[in-house]
């Protein structure tokens, strides 16, 4: 059962991430996360090479549809804690750079793994020019009484919305 949940939160932050395409203006958060969603969903129920286990797919897949929309030092640092002041830059780019790849690996056998999840997104409230959100969403397994709650930290960095914590 742990394993279902770690999965199914594992997909709902690989779903979450993925791009819509260039965009000429600023996606809101909310609907940010449910575009990308059902398109990642999408592209997995549809690929046969996912649907057979290609880890390179489903790495190439969180190539380029997960990581554009991580920030991945922000992401660190959290993991890190306190000790992540106290690295030199080489120090932390290293870090990142292997969080970065454990994170792909991670998502990549999440997409494999996937079966049918579901996905709902709660209502969702923003202030004017509020720079750090948070979109709520309930995760539904096949045959699973309750829902899993996920929700992603997103913050304003430039023009687009980057996930920092899930």
């Amino acid at each position: 059962m742990k394993f279902m949940k770690f999965f199914a939160l594992l997909l709902a932050g690989a779903s979450l991430l993925s791009p819509v395409g260039v965009q000429a203006q600023e996606t809101a958060p909310d609907v940010l996360v449910k575009n990308v969603t059902t398109e990642v969903l999408d592209i997995i129920r549809k690929d046969k090479d996912i649907k057979a286990g290609s880890t390179k797919r489903a790495i190439e897949l969180v190539e380029q549809k997960v990581l554009p929309h991580f920030n991945f030092s922000h992401m660190t640092a959290l993991a890190v804690g306190k000790d992540w002041r106290q690295a030199t830059a080489d120090q932390k780019k290293v870090l990142t750079d292997e969080f970065r790849d454990l994170l792909v690996r991670t998502y990549s056998n999440a997409l494999i793994a996937y079966k049918n999840e579901s996905v709902d997104y709660l209502p969702f409230k923003m202030k004017p020019g509020e720079t750090d959100v948070t979109v709520r969403t309930h995760i539904h397994q096949p045959g699973a009484r309750q829902p899993i709650t996920l929700d992603y930290s997103l913050e304003k960095n430039g023009n687009a919305w980057k996930v920092y914590d899930v």
